[in-house]
């Protein structure tokens, strides 16, 4: 249900987008740090990410965009809950796509801030996991994650300057209520005794505006 939910906001913001008679089209690319934790484990990765997006409005926008970030994730560790002893290791890829859809306010010349939701779509790799699990001290067959694909939804806050007519900085922190972990939709990875998700993430990057 979250992933058709996701698909369908995609749909309509560009449907939306392309029905606009004035629109600014722009692309962008920069650097992304993603926070991922469960109870006993954090893990921060960095890598690029590119995007592209439409502003609607001069002083005061809608900004729908389009981001795709690829990312290392190398975790491993082990757990205990008397009965059930398992290790667990992911060494792989996550895709993670994101339709960042914000409220823009100029606040001064060149410089505007920004506030909105992210909802975003993570799949990984899970042929790159590997369980082992034994129960009362006997071994049982390897196994991989179950899980290839989740949904996270983030609130997001940013600022934007423009350095020239067509260039333009900015730096964003995108955060996951702890409401939203609570679902299996928004699982990464778990096994019977660990669920990992995405916290937040902060972007650094510029952009250049086509039209």
């Amino acid at each position: 249900m979250k992933k058709t939910l996701f698909l369908l906001v995609f749909l309509g913001a560009i449907i939306t987008s392309y029905s606009q008679s004035s629109k600014l089209f722009f692309l962008k690319a920069g650097i992304n740090s993603n926070t991922i934790k469960d109870n006993n484990l954090e893990e921060s990765t960095i890598s690029p990410y590119i995007g592209v997006g439409l502003d609607f409005g001069d002083k005061f926008s809608f900004q729908p965009e389009l981001q795709f970030n690829i990312y290392k994730l190398n975790i491993s560790n082990s757990g205990s809950d008397g009965l059930l002893n398992e290790d667990y290791a992911y060494d792989g890829n996550v895709m993670k796509i994101s339709l960042p859809l914000l409220i823009k306010q100029e606040i001064i010349e060149n410089f505007s801030i920004y506030t909105g939701i992210t909802p975003s779509l993570i799949l990984v790799d899970k042929d790159k996991s590997e369980i082992n699990s034994s129960i009362r001290g006997t071994a049982q067959p390897k196994r991989k994650f179950d899980n290839n694909s989740s949904f996270n939804g983030a609130f997001t806050f940013g600022a934007e300057y423009t350095i020239k007519t067509n260039f333009f900085i900015e730096a964003r922190y995108s955060f996951s209520p702890s409401f939203l972990n609570d679902t299996d939709d928004t699982v990464i990875l778990s096994t019977s005794e660990f669920s990992l998700h995405e916290k937040s993430s902060i972007q650094f990057g510029m952009g250049y505006k086509l039209f």
